[in-house]
């Protein structure tokens, strides 16, 4: 068992600008079922606009994300390799990620490569620490990051940067808000050669996308995304794993691709989401001067979902959510070394609830989260997921307090591959209690939370 007691201090500014906007204004979509602002949410939320990402003239979401109190960014070199994500002491595997919804993480070996994922496109991200397996399964044990491209109004950008070392960096994004229609676009090619022979990257990023209200009750939408990208890798160790040697024909190469179709119905006093979704990753490797002869790795990854939801007006007893989810995850893997997982799969069946329920009581108001999710992979077996959250809202001030359990589903890799795979694997696990207060100013958060988290069954 693996065991954190930590306290967090966070004070967090923005400069003073007429157009950004107060901190508790800000709308938050991941961390309930229910739309909710950043001061009455009884989760610990952090949320970084475009008007951030803008003032940080940031090029990538890790760069993005290491400014973020309680999250950890580690990259294995210069922009474009490999980088991960840490949140609270968790591993980079018990993080998860989604675009817009739609998860991201590699269904191979878990965890999410952030090294080509440009914010280019990117209109917010919201991070929520702690378990939230309750409403999103598998991976989500430490924390989830969810990346938003859907913009609030019209506008166009564009943006074109050069410098040392043959640096390149063009983009330019688009929207359209108007009557029934919002359209949205973003495209951005980079080119670098680095700091040394053969480390050299180039990425190409497209986002787009298209919704529709035709009526007041329907919302029919796509969204989509696709980034390619080639690297070198500069540096390998030696044949006697005791020192690091250039590589000069060490290469990687691949590409992403996401896209979910989302619609909403309100029917009869209830409210239907359905999403499905798509999510693709090609990753190429070769080296033919490496120290034991000539090394290569090709993975294909994929992990297609379905999502389905209905919502309750608000009630006397709040606002009540039950859904379910189908996921189907596929790895094609083959690699010098022999860790060969070919043609596997993990199949997955969810059903979910959510009680969100608010009160006000004199000056102040109760806020309640309470759910839980009951998951079935045909790998290990099954898994419950509960999650409570409450908090007191009075003024400007929120104390608030949580209990959750998060688990992690073995990846295909861990299953199936030679030599280190176990088809036996149960699930990581883990227990998370915390207790917080938060203060909101125009352009500033005050926020202390202390918290412990618990792992079991950890597979390393």
């Amino acid at each position: 068992m693996k065991s954190f007691l930590v306290f967090i201090f966070i004070l967090v500014t923005v400069p003073l600008a007429a157009q950004t906007p107060a901190v508790s204004a800000q709308i938050v979509v991941t961390a309930s079922s229910v739309p909710e602002s950043l001061e009455s949410t009884p989760a610990t939320v952090s949320v970084i606009t475009r008007d951030d990402i803008d003032k940080q003239q940031a090029r990538d979401v890790a760069d993005v994300l290491r400014e973020v109190p309680g999250l950890a960014v580690a990259r294995t070199g210069s922009p474009g390799k490999f980088t991960s994500l840490f949140i609270r002491g968790g591993s980079s595997k018990q993080a998860l990620v989604l675009w817009n919804g739609v998860e991201m993480n590699n269904p191979y070996l878990s965890g999410y490569n952030f090294g080509q994922l440009s914010t280019a496109g990117v209109e917010k991200i919201e991070i929520i620490r702690g378990p939230y397996s309750a409403l999103y399964g598998s991976e989500a044990v430490s924390g989830v990051v969810n990346v938003l491209s859907t913009p609030a109004q019209s506008r166009l950008n564009v943006d074109v940067t050069g410098g040392g070392n043959a640096l390149k960096n063009g983009a330019a994004s688009g929207a359209i808000v108007s009557g029934i229609w919002t359209v949205h676009g973003a495209v951005e090619h980079r080119d670098d050669d680095g700091f040394a022979p053969n480390d050299d990257f180039a990425s190409d990023t497209v986002v787009a996308g298209v919704q529709a209200v035709p009526q007041p009750n329907l919302s029919l939408g796509l969204l989509a995304r696709h980034n390619r990208y080639d690297l070198g890798i500069p540096r390998n160790v030696n044949s006697t794993f005791t020192a690091f040697v250039p590589t000069l024909h060490r290469r990687e190469k691949g590409s992403e691709s996401q896209i979910a179709l989302p619609i909403r119905l309100d029917a009869g006093g209830v409210r239907y989401d359905l999403r499905l979704a798509d999510s693709e990753r090609n990753e190429k490797f070769g080296d033919p001067d490496a120290p034991f002869g000539a090394e290569f790795g090709n993975t294909d990854a994929s992990s297609r979902t379905a999502r389905l939801t209905a919502q309750s007006r608000r009630t006397v007893a709040g606002v009540i959510t039950i859904g379910g989810e189908m996921e189907r995850a596929s790895v094609d893997h083959t690699d010098s070394f022999g860790l060969d997982v070919r043609h596997r799969s993990r199949d997955s069946r969810s059903f979910f609830a959510e009680d969100r329920f608010s009160k006000q009581l004199g000056k102040g108001a109760v806020e309640l989260a309470l759910g839980a999710r009951y998951d079935h992979f045909d790998t290990f077996g099954s898994q419950v997921s509960p999650r409570v959250a409450v908090a007191w809202v009075a003024g400007r001030s929120k104390w608030r307090a949580a209990f959750g359990e998060g688990f992690r589903a073995p990846a295909i890799g861990e299953l199936y591959a030679p030599f280190f795979g176990n088809p036996q694997l149960d699930a990581e696990r883990s227990r998370n209690v915390e207790i917080g207060f938060d203060r909101y100013i125009r352009q500033a958060t005050i926020s202390l939370t202390a918290f412990r988290s618990d792992y079991d069954d950890l597979i390393t």
